[in-house]
């Protein structure tokens, strides 16, 4: 070792503090031996943190069902070796408690306890110190299963073509069975399916296999989807045309004949058609006459009323009065 080199050994020895200097060697196997207590003393304590977000499984009796289908989440604080504590996440904790149906009050939040003891883990090493919060208040109803009418629903705004309507709309099966809680089911008067579509070019019946819409996750419809026979047929419509003046057909002028109405000369007439035929037809062009030219001789007849229709695609449905007094005279 050189002169120089040995000066700056020297210089740096110097800096060490006499307390770390005298007597090195033991003090050296002092502080080793304390570092591995600590450590042993750590590994068997442990150390404890905290593990959000656990999700609780919930174990309904089957008569009893919860109103919130939301899964119930707390924090369990734990214990262990760091290494192991390291590779704890919610994944590896479960948690199941079961609803007592003893203590079940209707009308009443139940109240659930959440022990350490129920928590469970794949992780050997780890303790469970507790968990927060340790009690849960949830809703919980009796269940109940009931028959309930499906109802078609068509898809909203949608118009079927000029001069169609829907006609017998046959839902199979016609019911559904219903399973929740007793203060839903209850309330359900009838269950509807999602639109059904139609647009202006739906002209022919035709069948569709619908899905019941209930968003709620709480009930259990049985079975989820039927199948509507939708009849689509050509929409009608009844009009009444009120006095309609009554025309003649007089006889020949050979027969020396006249004819006078003595009842009114007035009738009134119900057709029946298209409704887009009938919306627009006019009063003029409907006709009601009698025919007395088949009279010989003078006198009192009754005579039936007959009509005509300048348009096509309407008839008389009704007629009223259906006849008249008419006296024949002669000229």
């Amino acid at each position: 070792m050189t002169e120089e080199a040995k000066t700056t050994g020297e210089k740096l020895l110097a800096l060490i503090p006499g307390i770390i200097k005298n007597d090195f060697p033991r003090k050296f196997i002092a502080l080793s031996f304390s570092l591995l207590v600590y450590f042993t003393v750590q590994a068997k304590i442990g150390v404890e943190s905290v593990v959000d977000n656990v999700n609780v499984r919930v174990k309904m009796p089957a008569s009893l069902i919860m109103l919130d289908d939301r899964t119930p989440k707390v924090s369990v604080r734990i214990k262990g070796n760091e290494r192991k504590i390291k590779q704890v996440s919610p994944s590896n904790l479960e948690i199941e408690v079961a609803v007592d149906e003893t203590r079940f009050i209707p009308g009443e939040p139940y109240t659930l306890a959440i022990l350490p003891s129920n928590v469970k883990t794949d992780i050997d090493g780890v303790s469970i110190v507790d968990v927060k919060p340790s009690q849960l208040t949830l809703d919980i109803d009796r269940t109940k299963t009931r028959t309930v009418q499906v109802r078609p629903k068509f898809t909203p705004g949608a118009k079927l073509p000029d001069g169609y309507t829907t006609g017998k709309i046959t839902m199979n099966p016609p019911e559904c069975r219903l399973t929740g809680p007793v203060s839903i089911v209850d309330r359900i008067e009838y269950l509807t399916t999602d639109p059904i579509p139609v647009d202006n070019t739906t002209s022919e019946s035709f069948e569709y296999k619908c899905t019941i819409a209930l968003n709620h996750k709480a009930i259990k419809i049985s079975p989820s989807e039927v199948i509507a026979q939708v009849e689509i047929i050509k929409e009608f419509e009844n009009r009444l045309y009120r006095a309609v003046p009554i025309r003649l057909l007089m006889p020949p002028e050979e027969k020396n004949l006249t004819a006078e109405l003595i009842t009114s000369p007035h009738t009134d007439i119900t057709i029946t058609g298209l409704k887009t035929t009938v919306e627009i037809m006019k009063k003029d062009e409907l006709k009601a006459y009698i025919d007395v030219s088949q009279f010989e001789q003078p006198g009192v007849y009754s005579v039936d009323i007959s009509y005509w229709v300048d348009r096509q695609g309407v008839s008389v449905q009704n007629i009223f009065p259906p006849s008249v007094q008419v006296k024949m005279i002669r000229r």
